[in-house]
């Protein structure tokens, strides 16, 4: 199970595409994630004193025992055994962490279903915080909003498509976070219903632009081409 990078370029990745696509490569599961070791001291802050307090019990208690990381899944459509791997590979890499402030960075993964079968898949991972209401669910040590973390894996096939289009994955997972819910009740439909098309909104849309140009977009190109070294210009006319 390891990241993976490819040589290829967007363009040639883009006849990976098939015709069932949706149906078949909008795979996901989303988690709750909880960490009992380390805090998320990015969203919290804390006085000198505490900072100095909580430094020196981290480096105790390092030294005894490891993170106690827990992934609780919320939703999703794989496998079984395809969430196991998914599941595993993520605590293992949140385990080795320090730092789990990378929110606004999403990870992309090739992993393995097992070393007998060889049969690889990609998975882009992307972690989403969001504050409860102060009022429904206070944070009883500062009385402040409880921080929440969600854990989206989106899983396609490992053809290196995928890794193309990692921005328009973040994007897509960052649309997700007023419908995220701890208690895994509310806006469930809704939750469903995007992650399920995922790959039609974030990857399917390039071969659509093919499809519905044709021949068209070579000169669709050229203007967008000419519309910026116009920009560049500028805005001279021709």
């Amino acid at each position: 199970m390891s990241a993976s990078g490819s040589s290829e370029s967007p363009e040639l990745k883009t006849g990976n595409f098939s015709e069932n696509s949706r149906c078949t490569e909008s795979k996901y599961t989303l988690y709750l994630f909880s960490n009992n070791k380390h805090a998320t001291s990015s969203d919290t802050t804390l006085s000198d004193k505490e900072s100095r307090s909580s430094a020196k019990s981290d480096s105790k208690a390092s030294n005894n025992e490891e993170p106690s990381v827990c992934l609780s899944l919320f939703e999703g459509n794989l496998s079984a055994e395809q969430e196991t791997v998914v599941r595993c590979y993520l605590l293992k890499t949140l385990s080795a962490r320090q730092d789990l402030s990378f929110e606004n960075d999403g990870k992309y993964a090739e992993l393995q279903f097992s070393e007998e079968s060889g049969k690889m898949f990609g998975c882009y991972y992307h972690r989403l915080s969001k504050h409860s209401s102060a009022e429904t669910e206070p944070n009883e040590e500062n009385g402040f909003p409880k921080l929440h973390t969600f854990f989206i894996c989106l899983i396609g096939p490992a053809n290196g498509v995928m890794e193309s289009f990692c921005p328009e994955l973040g994007k897509f997972c960052y649309i997700l976070i007023p419908l995220l819910d701890p208690e895994g009740l509310k806006n469930k439909d809704n939750v469903q219903l995007k992650l399920k098309s995922w790959y039609f909104h974030c990857v399917e849309y390039v071969r659509r632009c093919i499809e519905n140009f044709g021949e068209d977009l070579v000169t669709l190109l050229h203007c967008i081409c000419r519309d910026l070294l116009c920009d560049a210009c500028n805005h001279r006319e021709f």
